[in-house]
């Protein structure tokens, strides 16, 4: 984890859609509440569609870096 998560994904360049986005769901649920999930992912795909779902979830977006091996999000539970 590079931006501090609790727990890491690696969506790779598949981005945040499709089985990633089921994976990336199942993870957060399963956190304890307060805790945090760093996402990476080198695909654009997704991106707006898992910003999307973590507003309606009530999910904040705690951080975002763009770096040179990937992207990063994450994403507390609260």
């Amino acid at each position: 984890a590079v931006i501090g998560g609790d727990a890491f994904y690696d969506a790779g360049d598949q981005g945040c859609s499709g089985p990633a986005f089921k994976e990336i769901v199942a993870i957060l649920t399963e956190l304890d509440r307060g805790r945090t999930l760093e996402i990476r992912s080198t695909g654009r795909a997704g991106r707006d569609g898992l910003r999307a779902f973590c507003r309606m979830r009530g999910w904040p977006i705690e951080a975002e870096d763009a770096g040179p091996v990937g992207d990063r999000i994450l994403v507390r539970k609260p």
